[in-house]
């Protein structure tokens, strides 16, 4: 039960990252236009 606790945080955590650096690059694009 731990475990697959851990498993869904991780992959929170690594979804986080990736929504927050295409949030960033998204941001950062209508910036530069």
């Amino acid at each position: 039960m731990q475990v697959l606790l851990l498993f869904v945080f991780v992959v929170a955590v690594a979804f986080g990252a990736w929504f927050f650096n295409y949030g960033l690059s998204l941001l950062r694009a209508d910036v530069e236009t």
